[in-house]
């Protein structure tokens, strides 16, 4: 799916119209924007969502407020479920993949993301510019209490684990943080009962080796009781790097973030990946060196799965290509290979 920045305004079935804000900022015109395949929201929402700043140091505008009214999430507080809408539809999208691999699950318990408009949010030190959500666990007596702490014998392991891993296949977290216990109950899990791969491990979990710190799961002391999920949100940050600010506080807060960081906080974050792309330890061979390749004209999938020492089907099932698919000049493919590949 692909939204201009200038979309025009549709209506919206269940959600408000975010607020005429004008008065702060003007979207400035850019490129066409692809959205994540799952997303669920109307264009207009990832087209006006401005996420500016840092989380610890942000604000947010035309976020999209938790609808309340779904199958998955009860909420712990509703005022302050204000998210942007990669946020919003990614949590959705994750809970219900829970409920294709499961069936029907207790829901589980949001509790906050940000603010309407951002900013300092109570005792948060993030959850400022609509990109952090606090979710709890699944647990196996169907309590859904967010402040219970999850063990080995009160977790709904897979079920919770189910969770976290669709969030990661698609790319929309980039980081969830959770107490190192828990994180060992994870990683347990996937490790011997999943049998996943240790290069799958080492790019998910932090535990066992505190100082790996480019994990996407991650230690933080008080999280105990529930995910701490912070979600790329490429569309609406590239919003707010583009935006010209009549507002004062606003202008400044963003030309602070350029301080701070020395202009590498507003670069846009990745884009989400292709089903093809999607991290999983069950498509992700061990020992595998991750290749991407373009296909050139005369090339077929036979061609290339020769080129990489790899199967066909291997080929197909890593990039979701049918029996019938056919390749394209210039198309994208993922290979994972553990060997160099022949010259042709």
């Amino acid at each position: 799916m692909v939204v201009s920045l200038a979309a025009s305004p549709r209506a919206v079935d269940n959600l408000s119209v975010p607020p005429d804000l004008g008065h702060e900022f003007t979207l400035a015109p850019g490129g066409a924007i692809a959205l994540p395949s799952w997303a669920t929201l109307n264009e207009q929402f990832y087209a006006q969502c401005l996420s500016i700043g840092l989380p610890h140091h942000g604000a947010l505008r035309n976020g999209v407020e938790f609808p309340q009214d779904n199958p998955y999430f009860t909420s712990y507080r509703t005022g302050n479920q204000w998210g942007t809408p990669e946020a919003v539809d990614g949590l959705l999208y994750a809970a219900g993949r829970v409920r294709e691999r499961f069936g029907p699950s207790n829901k589980l318990v949001l509790g906050d993301i940000s603010s309407q408009f951002g900013g300092k949010l109570g005792h948060h030190k993030s959850h400022q510019a609509g990109r952090d959500a606090d979710v709890g666990f699944f647990f196996v007596d169907g309590n859904p209490g967010f402040l219970e702490r999850g063990t080995a014998s009160n977790l709904d392991i897979p079920r919770t684990w189910a969770f976290a891993e669709a969030l990661i296949e698609t790319g929309s977290a980039q980081m969830i943080f959770v107490d190192w216990s828990v994180q060992e109950i994870l990683y347990n899990y996937v490790k011997y009962r999943l049998n996943a791969p240790e290069s799958y491990l080492t790019q998910v979990f932090q535990y066992p080796n505190r100082g790996n710190r480019s994990a996407i799961i991650r230690h933080v002391r008080g999280h105990l009781n529930h995910f701490h999920v912070r979600f790329y949100s490429p569309v609406s940050v590239a919003n707010a790097v583009r935006a010209r600010y009549t507002d004062s506080g606003l202008a400044g807060l963003q030309q602070d973030t350029y301080e701070r960081m020395a202009g590498r906080a507003v670069e846009l974050p990745q884009a989400y990946r292709t089903s093809g792309e999607r991290m999983s330890y069950r498509t992700m061979p061990a020992n595998s060196r991750r290749i991407t390749h373009t296909v050139r004209s005369g090339e077929s999938i036979w061609t290339i799965a020769r080129r990489y020492n790899v199967t066909v089907s291997e080929v197909r099932q890593w990039n979701n290509l049918g029996s019938s698919a056919r390749l394209r000049v210039g198309q994208k493919l993922v290979i994972y290979g553990k060997k160099k590949p022949h010259a042709l």
